[in-house]
């Protein structure tokens, strides 16, 4: 009898202990003062600074805010989108135009935060499935002339590989042997950067315009594998080869993807083709930044 007692005085330390690590600040939010707060402590460049975040939406656009009223968007949902035991959050906030933001948790009362509208997705309305809590149903609108809303696009979205992507099950079962992108962007200066991933690990990367570099790294077999997964995942080989339509002060990206049997290339004008690409282009950009780099050295004149 005694035995029994210590294991279930045992269980219920361990089931408690877990509990405690799965808990973090988004847990005690209750009002969208504990959403702001939460996100003006995570926007350390000041990016938000003029944010308003409101427990009654926060659209100042009103043709925006009545389609949100339309379809019952709630200005926040807590869900656990990625399936970790902590509770992340998804915020609508208003700062000049509509703000979709995603603050995801992890160990630690550690949190990443994401903008998911930029762009063209001028208008932007979520809705959770909060029985699946990774799926999220988003209708976008492009603005129009005199602020009314454009052109409608609808999404259903799966949290996978680091965010939201477009639901399928079809993928492309490809063994990517390269990959390379060049992103483009002219206003003031121009800036262009290049990058190729092979299938050995070499990454290159250049970058000319104000900042003028050329570097070189060895990527980690499983990162590669990761990036390679991902492009099948989205079915790289069956989207269009051009999105977008040509716009000044928009940015460019050129995804060219080599395989065994065959070469897929991608223009996306303004980047906004899916969200399956947009998070392509981010894995690769922030290559810069979570690798060691080396420069590459110039050729021997001899």
């Amino acid at each position: 009898m005694k035995s029994v007692w210590v294991l279930l005085i045992l269980l219920v330390t361990r089931v408690a202990g877990a509990q405690s690590a799965a808990f973090s600040t988004i847990d005690t939010i209750n009002d969208a003062r504990g959403v702001l707060s939460l996100i003006q402590s995570l926007d350390k460049a000041g990016k938000y600074k003029y944010l308003t975040v409101s427990d009654t939406l926060s659209i100042n656009n009103k043709y925006c805010k009545c389609e949100a009223q339309k379809k019952r968007v709630a200005p926040w949902v807590k869900a656990d989108f990625d399936k970790n035991g902590y509770t992340d959050l998804l915020a609508i906030g208003d700062e000049h135009r509509q703000v979709l933001l995603l603050i995801m948790a992890y160990s630690g009362n550690v949190f990443s935060i994401d903008r998911l509208n930029y762009g063209h997705k001028y208008c932007s309305l979520p809705v959770v499935n909060l029985k699946k809590q990774s799926v999220l149903k988003l209708t976008t609108f492009r603005r129009a002339p005199g602020g009314k809303l454009g052109s409608r696009r609808k999404y259903s979205l799966s949290y996978k590989f680091g965010g939201f992507l477009e639901t399928t099950n079809l993928t492309s079962g490809k063994e990517i042997q390269s990959v390379s992108l060049k992103y483009h962007f002219a206003y003031k200066e121009i800036k262009q950067i290049d990058i190729t991933v092979s299938l050995n690990g070499t990454v290159t990367y250049k970058e000319t315009g104000e900042k003028v570099e050329e570097l070189t790294t060895l990527l980690p077999s499983a990162t590669y594998n990761e990036l390679a997964k991902l492009l099948n995942y989205i079915d790289f080989v069956h989207l269009k080869n051009k999105y977008g339509r040509d716009e000044n002060h928009q940015p460019s990206y050129t995804l060219k993807v080599t395989y065994s049997d065959g070469e897929k290339e991608i223009y996306d004008q303004g980047g906004e083709g899916s969200f399956g690409l947009e998070l392509v282009y981010k894995r690769l950009l922030e290559l810069r930044k979570t690798q060691q780099w080396q420069p590459v050295s110039p050729p021997s004149t001899r």
